[in-house]
């Protein structure tokens, strides 16, 4: 596909620690939605070593924070989707640009994959022998929390191994793409602060080396950093048809990121904030995946709180039951069938909720809040 000529600004911010990074990616975020600030391609660093999880991910049911904490690893939320990541050795990328961009028009899948077409020439010219990987069909799959574990629609694979783990969130009319490529080290190191069983932890640690890889585990030599952003940036302008401007964070960008830093990322109730809800992917979660019963209990308050999170990340097949605070099971069941929802009451009820039944399919479909949904169900 041949895109329009355009420009975008280069950054290249360094090293930061994990809530400093995201606090930039989402001021840039609102600097390109404002339009105070132009298309931006943005790598960088992390320090000290950071794990972060997906937006929708549970630190306790994902994250073994004693070893964190032992190892001398941070901890940050992301506001993309996805799996845990640590970051560490790496190489990560940010791009920020308007939806109404050609390179990112349409559903999140096509333009996730346009986007990597990117890092695909980049590391093509590092003399890599890098593939694409397709897109999969849709249909119920077992959950591993680590995003290194297997390749998802699209995503850059060497060897059958997965190099890049990417995720995507749109706001305010802008999409902010990220992903990390490791550089060097164990790729592995992440089995060790994860929440898993010890009985299970080698086996992961085994499959996860057989599934990704490091950019000098398949190039068979070391890169520095800047050696990587060069051929990436390269990449990215020749397959985009860009011209890469180099440029800095604005002062309003910096002083945004600060607060966004303090606030948010660096704050414990953004980390844990999906803590009173086990969120799709709790452990006994994923016992039920791998046993093919791909259902879980969700408190209604919660529900209530971010609706439409929860149905973007309903999987096909995947069921969900409202309940009260106590534990009572409510009137609502939601089945993921395809590309719609189906709500069905399981008792005779009087409450609120019944909005959320006659209401929940048109949330599926829009674009707006939860709580805008919610007071145009009520009217």
């Amino acid at each position: 596909m041949t895109y329009p000529r355009a420009t975008w600004r280069l950054l290249n911010t360094g090293v930061a620690d994990g809530a400093t990074n995201m606090a930039v990616d989402e001021a840039i975020l609102e600097a390109v939605s404002s339009g105070d600030s132009p298309p931006t391609l943005r790598f960088y660093a992390w320090h000290p070593p950071c794990l972060s999880l997906g937006y929708s991910q549970a630190v306790r049911d994902e994250v073994d924070l004693e070893a964190c904490r032992a190892r001398g690893i941070d901890l940050v939320r992301r506001p993309t989707g996805g799996r845990a990541i640590l970051h560490t050795d790496e190489l990560t990328y940010s791009v920020v640009v308007p939806q109404s961009d050609p390179r990112v028009a349409g559903e999140i899948v096509e333009s996730y994959r346009r986007l990597c077409q990117g890092l695909l020439a980049g590391l093509r010219m590092l003399g890599l022998e890098v593939m694409q990987a397709g897109r999969k069909p849709s249909k119920p799959e077992t959950f591993s929390t680590a995003c290194f574990d297997a390749p998802s629609d699209y995503e850059l694979i060497v060897g059958g191994r997965k190099i890049v783990g990417s995720a995507q969130a749109r706001r305010h009319g802008v999409v902010l793409q990220h992903g990390a490529l490791p550089l060097v080290g164990d790729i592995t190191r992440i089995v060790d602060v994860l929440n898993l069983p010890e009985d299970e932890r080698e086996e992961f640690r085994a499959a996860l080396r057989m599934r990704a890889t490091t950019l000098e585990a398949a190039l068979g030599r070391a890169l520095s950093f800047d050696e990587v952003v060069r051929a990436l940036a390269h990449g990215f302008a020749q397959a985009l048809n860009l011209e890469l401007v180099p440029g800095e964070l604005s002062p309003s960008e910096l002083a945004r990121a600060e607060m966004l830093r303090a606030e948010k990322y660096a704050a414990e109730g953004w980390t844990f904030q999906k803590e009173k809800w086990s969120f799709l992917r709790s452990k006994d979660f994923r016992r039920s995946a791998v046993s093919g019963v791909t259902s879980m209990t969700i408190p209604v308050e919660m529900a209530e709180r971010d609706l439409r999170q929860l149905l973007e990340n309903l999987r096909l097949g995947e069921t969900i039951t409202l309940v009260s605070s106590e534990g009572q099971p409510l009137a609502v069941v939601v089945s993921l069938k395809s590309s719609s929802v189906e709500v069905k009451p399981v008792s005779d009820w009087e409450t609120r909720w019944d909005e959320l039944v006659r209401g929940v399919s048109r949330a599926w479909k829009s674009d707006k809040s939860a709580v805008e949904l919610l007071t145009e169900m009520r009217r």
